[in-house]
């Protein structure tokens, strides 16, 4: 039975070497009968919908 994998690829280069060894990983897996989920990050997306905002209470500084 296969397991299902989260694979979360980021790198500044849309079609780096991040990318290019995640889409081998990927092909392997499914080849082997694993469900494969990618969520990519990088500079195709945007840096506030890759992360929610977090402030440190410490540093005195709010948006």
């Amino acid at each position: 039975m296969g397991k299902k994998i989260v694979v979360i690829t980021g790198s500044p280069r849309k079609n780096g070497n991040s990318f290019a060894m995640t889409d081998a990983f990927i092909q392997a897996a499914e080849r082997k009968g694993h469900t494969i989920e990618q969520q990519k990050r990088g500079a195709s997306v945007p840096l506030s919908a890759q992360m929610p905002p977090f402030y440190l209470p410490s540093a005195k500084a709010a948006p």
